[in-house]
């Protein structure tokens, strides 16, 4: 589950892990506190907007129906693909 930038705004789409943090705590980036209050600063002031706007999408490298979950595992564990593999009722 995650959200997908598009026509200016973030909307949830359920299919779509976009996963980058927006708040210090929620960072797994392991630097000292004080560089990590600088990228997050950053990130903030040059990702978000960018995301916000559309301007940032994953890559998308195949769709599968829910019921073909075991196939869409098995080419995430293959390493073959580039992009997001996403999952849809």
């Amino acid at each position: 589950m995650g959200f997908y930038g598009g026509g200016g705004k973030l909307t949830w789409w359920p299919g779509i892990r976009f996963s980058l943090q927006k708040r210090k705590e929620d960072s797994t980036v392991e630097v000292c506190p004080e560089k990590k209050v600088v990228i997050v600063s950053e990130v903030e002031k040059n990702v978000w907007p960018a995301v916000a706007e559309g301007k940032v999408k994953p890559i998308v490298y195949k769709s599968f129906p829910l019921s073909k979950a075991a196939e869409s595992h098995q080419l995430m564990e293959s390493s073959k693909h580039i992009g997001k593999i996403l999952l849809f009722p």
